[in-house]
């Protein structure tokens, strides 16, 4: 049986082989007027990876385990329209992973201890706030880029609530990129498929997030 990472990057490999393939077949459509305030959100999945090393605790586990793990992310974003097909955006996005309970024994850094365990439940959030630009190549076909701060939030819990740990890390520089393509339009709405990966690196550790998302968004 496919692990749930695995069965999280085949269909993220299947959604971005669907994007693509959207974005191939889909035509020219009439000129859409855009202007003043562009604003929206969207809803998907994928998965976050952890490359790199790191003495943290949370991340150590999931490392042990595959690196990967399964991610539900969301976006949303405002601004306003520069030129009809260039739009500057306030994003934020986040994507993170259903707590996972592992029962193996093993053993974490908590500060300056050791602490030994028979079982664990990690949680893991990819969260990023941004600047981008948003361009339209066609009047259906989007493409976005930007950078901003981004924060890795991770729980752990250790044989059932004896130990409790909730740690952040400080802000990093992150990348953001996406691109979507209208599946569906009227007057100033639009209902899109988007890929969006975000990117940043802190203390030895990489943290990326490869989505596909459906979005909705107000021209």
């Amino acid at each position: 049986m496919k692990s749930p990472t695995a069965i999280g990057r085949s269909a993220v490999a299947c959604s971005l082989l669907s994007f693509v393939l959207v974005m191939t077949m889909v035509g020219e459509a009439s000129a859409q007027q855009r202007s003043g305030l562009v604003g929206g959100f969207s809803l998907g999945g994928g998965v976050l990876a952890l490359g790199g090393s790191s003495t943290d605790p949370v991340v150590g586990i999931i490392q042990d385990d595959e690196g990967t793990v399964g991610a539900v992310a969301v976006d949303l974003h405002l601004g306003f329209m520069v030129r009809p097909r260039v739009a500057f955006l306030f994003e934020g996005a986040a994507a993170g992973d259903q707590p996972k309970t592992s029962l193996a024994a093993g053993q974490v850094t908590v500060g300056s201890r050791q602490v030994t365990f028979n079982s664990s439940t990690t949680s893991l959030m990819s969260m990023v706030l941004a600047g981008a630009i948003q361009y339209w190549i066609t009047e259906r076909v989007w493409v976005r880029g930007g950078v901003g701060a981004g924060w890795l939030h991770r729980d752990l819990v250790i044989d059932a609530q004896q130990l409790s740990i909730t740690l952040e890390k400080s802000a990093a520089p992150t990348t953001l990129v996406a691109a979507g393509a209208d599946v569906w339009r009227r007057a100033n709405f639009a209902l899109d498929l988007e890929f969006h990966f975000t990117t940043f690196a802190k203390d030895g550790l990489r943290i990326s997030a490869p989505t596909m998302q459906v979005g909705f968004q107000w021209y």
